[in-house]
């Protein structure tokens, strides 16, 4: 195994912050299905514009998702395959995180999301 750098972990720490929050991960899972005008990922979101428009940003920033402009319109799609491979990857933990159409490694069906809800499982200490 390689030796990974102080500057590896410290751009991997990044990395897990900002998929930390349940509104990127949302987008995300969205993305996952295909590409998405922001008024249409702020709609089946139930958010604001402006809400989504911060997240939408930081997940920009961290090159996670692209954009393109068509007139005033503007839509997002994931970034690489590399992030569509981490989402299948995090959908192993959790089904729900990828969007309905969006097919999981291995699985060969697509994953129901429940959209607007957490995207990890809560797990309860045994009783």
């Amino acid at each position: 195994m390689n030796a990974v750098t102080a500057g590896e972990m410290e751009d991997l720490a990044k990395l897990f912050r900002v998929l930390g929050h349940e509104m990127r991960l949302t987008v995300l899972g969205l993305l996952s299905a295909g590409e998405l005008a922001v008024g249409e990922l702020a709609e089946r979101m139930d958010v604001s514009m402006s809400m989504l428009s911060q997240q939408l940003a930081v997940l920009r920033q961290a090159e996670l998702v692209s954009t393109r402009r068509d007139g005033k319109q503007v839509y997002y799609t994931l970034d690489s395959a590399r992030v569509a491979e981490l989402l299948r990857q995090v959908a192993f933990l959790q089904p729900a995180v990828l969007a309905p159409g969006a097919v999981a490694a291995g699985a060969g069906d697509p994953y129901s999301a429940r959209l607007g809800a957490a995207t990890f499982a809560r797990i309860q200490p045994p009783r």
